[in-house]
Parts: C-alpha cells; sequence; structure tokens
C-alpha cells in the first residue's frame, strides 16, 4: 500500500495570506466531503493551534498540504528542540504546492528537509 493511499487525515493553513488560506478553506471543504479528517491550522492562534495538530497527528495517515513553504520556512512554532521540523519528528508527509514564481524561493531549493 503506498503512503498517500493510507491517508485519512489532512491539515492545511490560514492566517498567514489571505488568499492562500481561501484556497485552504476551499480544500478542507471539498476533503471533508470527500471522507478526509481535515485540521485547518490557524496562524492567528498557533500556539493553541500546536496543541491541538499534536493530537490530530497520526503518523501513518496524515498528511500536511501547504503553500509557498508555509510550516515548512523554519516557523519556530514548528521546530522541535533538537532542531528538527515537527512534521519529520511526526513522520508526516508534506505537499508543497508552489503558488508563486519559483524564482522566489530558490534558498529553499538548495537544502530542503
Amino acid at each position: 500500500m503506498s503512503e498517500i493511499s493510507r491517508v485519512r487525515k489532512i491539515i492545511l493553513f490560514k492566517g498567514q495570506i489571505e488568499t492562500l488560506g481561501y484556497f485552504s478553506e476551499q480544500l478542507a471543504k471539498a476533503f471533508v466531503q470527500l471522507g478526509y479528517e481535515v485540521y485547518l491550522f490557524d496562524f492567528n492562534n498557533s500556539y493553541q493551534e500546536i496543541n491541538n495538530l499534536i493530537w490530530f497527528c497520526d503518523k501513518e495517515n496524515t498528511v500536511m498540504i501547504t503553500f509557498n513553504f508555509i510550516g515548512l520556512n523554519n516557523e519556530d512554532i514548528f521546530l522541535m528542540e533538537n532542531g528538527e521540523l515537527f512534521w519529520n519528528q511526526r513522520e508526516i508527509l508534506c505537499v508543497n504546492i508552489i503558488v508563486d514564481h519559483p524564482f522566489y524561493y530558490h534558498e529553499f531549493f538548495k537544502n530542503p528537509r
């Protein structure tokens, strides 16, 4: 069974870029209709959200979908004490959709985590 076929839970983000938050909200509605559990992480309340996120994630059936490296940009909230990203520590599959021109993100392509 492939990694993606086990996915039952999806994490999306809002609260940083209005249009990207809107995209996430629309995707969340569609995923719920398809039978997935969805957690919409709100950066406006990130310290409470991280506690809820910890309980939401299941190691083998959760995927995080983001736009333009949100959540993958070394935000303090997602860095563990040892410097590892939360997603790596929890073995959460990450899907990053680049909406802007890739030239904006050349630094990220040098050392993807």
